[in-house]
């Protein structure tokens, strides 16, 4: 699997796990965005900055799949970060830290 590949494959699962965490069973409401707003309201200061994150690759995830190609080619390519950083959100999302290790 290309990077692109690679990244949409884990954001869809990222999408996935949050519709079953936050109990959103149709499409009216974005499962990446309430996650996104979780995270903002978080105590956990580390949350904050993942919501940042998370955001940024929201946006760059629209824009790649809402940008036009050029004769079949993305405009757009993904930072190898992007993809190491939603996979810390899917494993926060899956394991979530216990209250001591937040601490």
């Amino acid at each position: 699997m290309g990077t692109r590949e690679d990244f949409l494959s884990l954001y869809n699962k990222l999408d996935s796990l949050c519709r079953a965490k936050f109990s959103l069973d149709d499409r009216s409401e974005s499962a990446i965005m309430t996650l996104v707003n979780s995270l903002r309201h978080s105590d956990y200061y580390r949350y904050n900055d993942l919501a940042d994150d998370l955001d940024a690759i929201r946006n760059l995830r629209n824009s790649l799949v809402h940008t036009p190609s050029i004769q079949g080619e993305s405009l757009i390519a993904i930072n190898p970060i992007a993809i190491t950083k939603l996979q810390e959100i899917v494993d926060v999302v899956e394991n979530p830290p216990m209250a001591k290790d937040k601490a």
